[in-house]
């Protein structure tokens, strides 16, 4: 993966295919979820991860301190995203392969939209989890986290 710098004004987006989200019998909820911006996206296109959690960590890094740095891992990948700090209605990401120890993206995006692409995700994911009966603690949480990013 090549690296790319972007700090013009660039929107990045999480995005959460909920057509395809399916629970494990470990009570994950899995599916494709990834970041896009542009014409990229990372991990890639359609990921398949752990998307509750995923979500539940990109909406705790966007609630804490504006000015902390926090990294989101990819639980079935080498991959992770340092989001932070916050720079008045801008936040920096940085994509990285972290077994690689390499840098796959580094950008700066639009706050507010990115807050609101990490809603949207996590309400289709609720959505989904209410079509199926799906429940549980981490269900129960991200509808938590999600009313406090309102």
């Amino acid at each position: 993966m090549a690296e790319v710098s972007v700090t013009d004004k660039v929107i990045a987006r999480i995005r959460v295919s909920d057509t395809r989200l399916r629970r494990a019998l470990s009570g994950a909820i899995w599916g494709p979820v990834w970041l896009t911006w542009g014409d990229c996206s990372f991990p890639g296109e359609h990921w398949d991860d752990i998307a509750l959690d995923i979500v539940i960590a990109m909406s705790e890094a966007i609630l804490g301190d504006p000015g902390a740095i926090d990294e989101v891992r990819f639980p079935d990948g080498p991959f992770s995203v340092t989001i932070g700090p916050k720079n008045g209605q801008r936040i920096r990401l940085v994509m990285r392969d972290y077994v690689k120890d390499e840098k796959c993206a580094d950008i700066e995006t639009d706050f507010g939209k990115f807050r609101q692409s990490i809603r949207l995700s996590g309400s289709r994911i609720l959505a989904k989890c209410q079509e199926e009966d799906w429940k549980g603690g981490r269900i129960d949480y991200l509808r938590d986290i999600l009313r406090r990013m309102r």
